[in-house]
């Protein structure tokens, strides 16, 4: 009876590797290039990576940022344009990250404090 329990654990675990690693696949597709997005300001801030637009609408991602402290994310690697909506911690807009991949370069960074008005 217990090789059975052990059976059933190891194909659960099975499972789960399975499943993350579909999960992380598909958010990650063949065009996907990682950045970085560092937070060169002295304050905290809410990274927001947009579905639409700098409108920011809606997003898929949200990340708090420390002071000096980054986030590695996916964009496009073939063209398009990501944008990335940031705000202080008191809610305040800061500004929006726009991101174009014109030419696939591994290392990508982007400071927080390069964020432009939100257009």
């Amino acid at each position: 009876m217990a090789w059975a329990r052990r059976l059933f654990v190891a194909l659960m675990v099975i499972g789960w590797s399975a499943l993350v690693v579909a999960v992380a696949v598909s958010d990650t597709g063949a065009d996907a290039l990682a950045i970085r997005v560092i937070n060169d300001t002295p304050g905290t801030v809410e990274l927001h990576k947009c579905d639409h637009g700098p409108s920011c609408g809606a997003y898929d991602e949200d990340e708090w940022l420390a002071s000096g402290s980054s986030y590695l994310t996916n964009v496009s690697g073939s063209g398009g344009v990501q944008w990335f909506s940031l705000l202080r911690e008191d809610g305040a807009t800061l500004g929006c990250l726009r991101v174009e991949v014109t030419t696939r370069t591994e290392g990508l960074k982007y400071y927080t404090s390069s964020a432009k008005p939100c257009e």
